[in-house]
């Protein structure tokens, strides 16, 4: 038994000793209110194993040990005010306020204790990948948008377009000469870059109609879309991880613009298994998708119904409902169109919805410098 013992002891100091390279951070978030506050130490890759074997799975074997200074304990938690997480791989302590502030937490338990950490209230892009992860492999995530025509007059369909005079009004005031308009609606897109890569070259600039031939439909120098606009400029939106290592193990897939199929731009972080949170210094964000229901416009068009837009947002915020508009006033005589010039009115909006959808944590686009 004697010698059980030993041996059981060299472990946990040998696990001291590990756990004091392993711990990334300890964070306050400045936003709480009242005289109790929660804080959070994050461990670094890998190091799951010894807080598990240390502090169990549910971290309530060791304790949270406040100090004012490297000298002057303040309060140490009970159990019920420890919690470890697992999947994202940090503690919880809850400190109460009664013995005033702190400046350093360090996790113990006998024979086991790591370094002493000061409290952030603050934290920097360094501080989420640590030392073990590569800080150029901090993949930034940008958002833009394309502006499409679509094209309204009876007899179309989404293969094919005439310049026939139809006579059937496609204008609010039912003049059967305004037989052509425009369906306009905005797509969002999404590029990554990184300190070795990206693919801003997959951003277009626009397409024409017919571009691939005369250039012209109809005498018309018409755009499908057009992505060179102030709301096609990309603008950073958050950030992943280029590759899957410790909690970053949840791949992303976006589009990068018309006509590309989704791909997998990086690794985000999954919520706790427990409470939904996302690791101390991360945000949630979640899909949000409109399904474009366009079956029930006329008169006919070239605006395929059932296609998807993809948003990721906080779920806390809701997107702005997907718009259709419409630029009317157009006619066609027979052998040429002239390009509707008159802003009518919303033809269709449809709401996004994140429902079936998993939340995942991202690095807030503030990081990034």
């Amino acid at each position: 038994m004697k010698t059980l013992i030993a041996i059981f002891t060299l472990l946990t100091f040998s696990e001291s000793a590990h756990a004091e390279s392993r711990l990334r951070f300890a964070y306050r978030n400045p936003t709480q209110g009242g005289v109790s506050e929660r804080i959070e130490i994050q461990g670094d890759n890998d190091s799951g194993g010894v807080f598990i074997g240390a502090c169990g799975r549910d971290g309530k074997l060791c304790a949270c040990e406040f100090r004012k200074d490297a000298n002057k304990i303040v309060e140490t938690t009970k159990p019920e005010a420890i919690s470890y997480d697992e999947r994202g791989n940090y503690f919880r302590c809850v400190f109460s306020g009664k013995g005033g502030p702190v400046s350093f937490v360090r996790i113990t338990r006998k024979n086991f204790s790591t370094s002493l950490l000061p409290i952030k209230s603050e934290l920097t892009l360094l501080d989420l990948m640590g030392a073990s992860l590569d800080m150029n492999r901090a993949r930034q995530i940008y958002r833009y948008s394309c502006e499409f025509n679509f094209l309204q007059k009876e007899g179309t369909t989404t293969q094919s377009f005439d310049c026939t005079n139809t006579q059937v009004s496609c204008d609010p005031d039912g003049d059967p000469s305004k037989n052509f308009c425009l369906l306009k609606a905005r797509f969002p897109y999404f590029l990554y870059a990184d300190n070795f890569t990206n693919n801003f070259r997959n951003r277009p600039t626009d397409r024409l109609y017919n571009g691939g031939g005369s250039g012209r439909l109809c005498g018309m120098q018409l755009k499908q879309f057009n992505c060179a606009d102030q709301e096609g400029t990309p603008v950073r939106n958050f950030g992943l991880y280029g590759e899957q290592v410790g909690y970053w193990d949840t791949s992303v897939q976006l589009g990068a613009g018309p006509d590309l199929a989704p791909v997998s731009y990086g690794f985000a972080a999954r919520t706790s298994a427990s409470t939904n949170e996302c690791p101390p210094g991360l945000e949630k964000r979640v899909f949000y998708r409109a399904e474009i229901n366009t079956s029930d416009i006329n008169p006919s068009h070239n605006f395929t119904s059932g296609l998807l837009s993809t948003e990721i947002m906080s779920p806390l915020n809701e997107p702005s409902p997907f718009q259709i508009n419409k630029l009317s006033g157009g006619h066609c005589d027979g052998t040429r169109c002239s390009i509707p010039q008159s802003y009518s009115w919303g033809v269709k909006s449809t709401g996004y919805s994140k429902a079936g959808q998993t939340e995942f944590c991202v690095i807030p686009a503030a990081l990034f410098p």
